[in-house]
């Protein structure tokens, strides 16, 4: 009986408070109830000693815990959103993403399951062991893992290599950065401090793919630094200046460095580098790079752009079907019922392809899926009429450029963003323009898309945001302010401003928010969240979330009324009176998360979290009763994982999980393993006890769920990935007992190109 989701459809990072069924229920809630993936897309930027593999999501995230500590070949990164973890502990969330191919770096699978019993989980799996650093992306809305097949060095440090949403992309690094050698150690220690930090800050900039900034940094530092102690930066210069296509400032640069140090390694290695330039400089009647062509052929223009594409193809099959029996508790009567929740084929398809030469890069991006319904019953009114029975799913089709020369970005069609107050996905456009080295504009307009299962565009909500973001600051903080507005059938739905402030250090990060209605004088949502290292690999995770559920929005006052849209209940009320049944539809909901992580040897660590909340109530108005408040609410989970026990790459996970809420009290025993037969055949067994103690009423509820799952990779790389589950549940209360039996089927054959 339980539903998996494929890895298109279902919705993922949902805020669900606990007690608010009305966050779920509510027709329309615009933006913020639309996003339906967690995983956007991955890049890998290669450098001279390691690759930096760029993981984008769809929200801003917590990062919890990374396992096994150092070096893994399968990588388990335990995420939270910001909201907290308990709201997608129990989502039924999986899916995938495909990473580019690298000549430093082979990436086999990037997957999410918001089913692992230790929380939410990225894992990432390499072809062999890797060591590896990983850190939060400066927007906190991707993870930056720096990976080498040896120790990684000061070179491989962990920088964002991650597009900002708002800014344009350039071109990737390939240009790649001197190595840490000995001969340029003993030249950095002659520095001054002050130095030494600037030159240390350019080299994070170009390695994180900011060149413009290291342009900055290392004029500054240039204004002062003169001798052959400068020549270090000049080297760098150049590079900073190869990657932003200022060729022949770079050649300056390269010239200037062997006028310093005409002699020696380094020397060589920038005269190697000066050559390259002056030959991508020079016309060419022939390509030496090329394959021999016919007599009289024309050769490729060593210029050229480059085309480039990859993508995924899926097709799962997936079944659920459960038996249930009634007892009643006073005539012993039982009565039976057999039910068949899921069966359905659905084939996925995630599309890339990429344009690019020295002034401008496009990106083609095609993401949707297809449900088969094999399903013979008749659907019911409500399955009929839902937007979620739709069988066909459209995630992303959108076509962006960027031209790094001069900072432009713009990306039209259908999208997900959620900076500049824009909450989610939305058919439409953004651009973005640089101003300053620290300073853009990004403006937003479109129409949001409810759910991924509307496929065709809908004007009947419409918004248009403008957003100002600024950074970097002092190598470490980034800021946001915006003023965004939209429109439901004409009404005013919703007029807010608004702001977010990043800050990222090594061992240490934070991030807010806070969005203000101005058309109803109300705070929306304000977010804290921060993360601090302690002691040698310890985390410590702490977040505040205090916000109306569901989030504000006139579109609100639909909720509970026997109409669909604002449209017809314009007909009923005012649009004064609608903005009231608005607020009453919606309650504040404070939430208080806790979390420690703690490798206790380099095998094992130790997870725990907390998290407190509580919802208030909403007023009876427009014939819709009363909801009355939580109590404040309590959820603690703590697991113990174990890493390469029996074998390189396998792991062990013993859990426990309590929930002490208005209406019961749950507890959870879970036991969960990962164990690798071979490279290419992984299985996961699971299984989970729980007891549920009713408050309200007599009563209480008993459930075991087991699952085993399997990955293998067949020939041509196809992978397969079958997996089985059977769940048995007892739940009594005064009137009646019901038993039931759940299995489920679940086979999938993906390809990835």
């Amino acid at each position: 009986m339980r539903l998996r989701s494929s890895a298109l459809t279902f919705t993922a990072l949902v805020a669900l408070t606990a007690g608010s069924l009305s966050t779920v229920l509510a027709p329309g809630l615009a933006q913020a109830q639309s996003q339906e993936r967690v995983l956007s897309e991955a890049i890998v930027r290669d450098g001279d000693e390691c690759a930096v593999v760029g993981i984008l999501l769809n929200a801003p995230v917590r990062l919890l815990s990374a396992l096994p500590p150092s070096k893994a070949t399968e990588l388990q990164i335990r995420i939270a959103p910001v909201a907290g973890a308990e709201q997608i502990a129990t989502a039924g969330i999986w899916e995938s993403i495909r990473a580019p191919t690298s000549p430093n770096v082979t990436v086999q699978k990037i997957e999410f399951d918001g089913d692992n019993p230790s929380g939410p989980t990225l894992t990432v799996t390499f072809d062999r062991p890797m060591f590896y650093v990983l850190a939060p992306g400066g927007d906190f809305r991707s993870l930056s893992l720096t990976v080498s097949a040896r120790k990684p060095t000061p070179v491989c440090k962990p920088e964002s290599a991650l597009p900002k949403p708002s800014a344009a992309s350039g071109p990737p690094p390939e240009i790649g950065l001197p190595p840490a050698t000995a001969e340029q150690a003993v030249i950095d220690s002659e520095l001054k401090p002050e130095d030494r930090s600037l030159l240390t800050e350019a080299r994070a900039s170009l390695t994180a793919g900011d060149a413009g900034h290291a342009v900055d940094v290392l004029t500054r530092l240039l204004e002062h630094l003169t001798g052959p102690t400068s020549a270090g930066a000049h080297e760098l210069m150049g590079i900073a200046r190869e990657r932003n296509s200022q060729l022949a400032q770079a050649q300056a640069e390269y010239q200037t460095y062997l006028t310093l140090v005409p002699q020696g390694p380094n020397a060589d290695r920038v005269r190697q580098r000066l050559a390259a330039l002056i030959y991508k400089t020079t016309p060419h009647n022939t390509d030496i790079f090329a394959k021999a062509g016919k007599p009289g052929q024309k050769a490729r223009d060593p210029k050229a752009g480059v085309w480039s594409a990859n993508g995924s193809v899926s097709t799962y099959y997936m079944i659920d079907k459960s038996d249930q029996t009634f007892k009643d508790p006073v005539t012993g009567l039982r009565t039976y019922q057999t039910d068949t929740n899921l069966n359905q084929v659905v084939t996925n398809a995630d599309m890339t392809a990429t344009y690019q030469d020295a002034n401008v890069k496009v990106k083609f991006r095609a993401t949707g899926s297809y449900t088969d319904d094999l399903r013979t019953t008749t659907p019911s009114f409500f399955q009929l009429n839902s937007i979620y029975n739709r069988p066909s799913t459209l995630s992303n089709l959108y076509v962006e450029a960027s031209t790094p020369g001069n900072g432009l970005y713009g990306r039209i069609g259908r999208q997900t963003l959620t900076t500049g107050g824009v909450l989610g996905r939305f058919d439409g456009a953004t651009f973005a323009v640089k101003l300053t080295d620290i300073l853009k504009l990004q403006v937003t307009a479109g129409a949001p898309v409810d759910s991924s299962h509307l496929v065709s565009f809908n004007t009947d909500k419409l918004f248009y945001s403008v957003a100002l973001p600024i950074g970097r600051i002092a190598n470490a903080w980034d800021f946001d302010v915006y003023a965004v507005e939209q429109y439901a059938y004409g009404l005013l739905d919703r007029r807010a401003v608004g702001g977010e402030v990043r800050y990222m250090q090594p061992g240490r990060s934070a991030y807010a928010v806070v969005d203000y209605d101005v058309y109803f004088n109300q705070l929306n949502y304000a977010i804290f969240n921060t993360s601090i290292g302690f002691l040698k690999g310890g985390l410590f995770n702490f977040g505040i979330d205090y916000r109306h559920s569901p989030l504000l929005f006139s579109n609100d006052a639909v909720i509970g009324q026997a109409v669909t849209n604002l449209n017809q209940l314009h007909t009923i009320y005012t649009e004064a009176e609608i903005k009231q049944l608005a607020q009453d539809r919606t309650a504040y909901s404070s939430t208080v998360n806790l979390g420690v992580s703690y490798p206790i040897t380099p095998k094992t660590s130790l997870n725990s979290d907390l998290s407190i909340s509580r919802m208030g109530g909403m007023p009876a108005s427009g014939n819709v009763p009363a909801a009355d408040p939580t109590r404040v609410e309590y959820y603690y989970s703590a697991q113990l994982v174990n890493q390469s026990v029996l074998k390189q790459g396998d792991s062990g996970i013993i859990g426990v999980r309590y929930a002490n809420t208005t209406n019961s009290d749950r507890y959870f025993f879970d036991l969960s393993a990962r164990y690798p037969f071979t490279k290419d055949l992984r299985i996961n067994p699971s299984i989970s006890f729980g007891y549920r103690n009713n408050k309200l009423t007599t009563g209480d509820e008993v459930s075991v769920q087991s699952l085993l799952r399997a990955t293998y990779v067949s020939f041509m790389r196809i992978q397969l990935e079958p997996e089985i589950g059977v769940d048995w549940l007892k739940d009594k209360s005064p009137s009646l007992t019901n038993y039931t039996l759940g299995y489920h089927g679940y086979f999938g054959i993906r390809k990835d190109f």
